[in-house]
């Protein structure tokens, strides 16, 4: 028995240096990070989870407490499988915790499409989308965060006609773009076009609407580059729907384009443009001449012209 008790302990010890060893070297969870979709897919969800928030001290502690809470009674045998069920239910339950949630809050008491969110600051976000029961106009709205609540402001229009394939981007912790589909031309084209809105505590006010492209586009994704420069992506219906991106300067409100650079010479759906840097980006993309697969290239932004790796 004896032998038996000091093999468990060494066990316990051994797991719980090397939780204490490796818990420093975790990564953090991922900042979350704005998810937009296309009306053409609207079933489409996420499922995620992400790390106990706790610090590595406070969770090393956690599972030294649980170790020493692991007692067994004299007389009493104890198998490895127990050991297993131990470390398999406990401690990995101290290690590992699934997202929790708030409740939910109501932005738009109405149909609402290609809704796009980005974070201003940890406290305040801007969520832009098409608002169906208003004639589906292109609409903002600022959400103040106090825990899981949510407190919204006014909704306040940025494009008085039919919006679609709406993209939002913070600049700033005031500021921030809105890149979408004018479909104020119904029929086609319905050109891509772009406006700053300017935060003050929950009101927005905006620049006037800059189009960055005279064609039909569709499947728009805008990132943030600085508080000054953005990159939107998108399928240019004018140049046989091929991928394409174009880099805005921004001064106050106002914006000003570079030239159009296409990244995949093909029809090109479901972008998603990310910044790496004030001066890289990456766009993700369904490549339709390549089977539909899911492909990646890298921009390199030199003012407002970018090269493809």
């Amino acid at each position: 028995m004896k032998a038996k008790m000091v093999y468990v302990i060494a066990a316990l010890v051994l797991v719980f240096s090397l939780v204490a060893a490796i818990m420093p070297a975790m990564p953090a969870a991922a900042h979350p990070g704005a998810i937009h979709q296309d009306a053409h897919n609207p079933d489409c969800a996420g499922i995620s989870s992400q790390r106990d928030p706790s610090t590595p001290a406070q969770t090393a502690d956690s599972v030294k407490q649980l170790i020493e809470d692991f007692v067994v009674a004299s007389g009493d045998g104890v198998t490895a499988r127990e050991v297993v069920r131990f470390l398999e239910g406990d401690v990995q339950e101290r290690l590992v915790k699934a997202i929790t949630y708030g409740s939910e809050y109501v932005f738009n008491s109405a149909g609402t499409g290609h809704v796009s969110a980005a974070a201003l600051s940890p406290s305040k976000f801007v969520v832009a989308y098409e608002d169906r029961g208003n004639s589906n106009y292109g609409t903002a709205i600022i959400g103040d965060v106090s825990g899981t609540a949510i407190t919204y402001g006014s909704e306040y229009v940025f494009n008085s006609a039919g919006t679609g394939h709406v993209s939002a981007a913070a600049l700033s912790s005031s500021k921030f773009v809105v890149a979408y589909t004018d479909n104020e031309g119904n029929p086609d084209p319905f050109y891509g076009t772009a406006v700053i809105g300017d935060v003050s505590g929950t009101a927005i006010t905006y620049g006037s609407e800059y189009v960055f492209n005279s064609a039909s586009t569709f499947y728009i994704s805008a990132a943030a580059l600085s508080p000054s420069k953005f990159v939107v992506a998108y399928k240019d219906h004018g140049n046989s729907y091929y991928g394409t991106a174009i880099i805005g300067d921004v001064s106050g409100t106002a914006i000003t384009y570079g030239s159009e650079y296409v990244f995949n010479s093909a029809g090109t759906y479901f972008m998603s443009a990310a910044a790496l840097s004030p001066s890289k980006f990456v766009v993700a993309y369904q490549d339709r001449d390549n089977s539909y697969y899911g492909t990646a290239i890298i921009g390199d932004v030199s003012g407002t012209a970018i090269t493809y790796g």
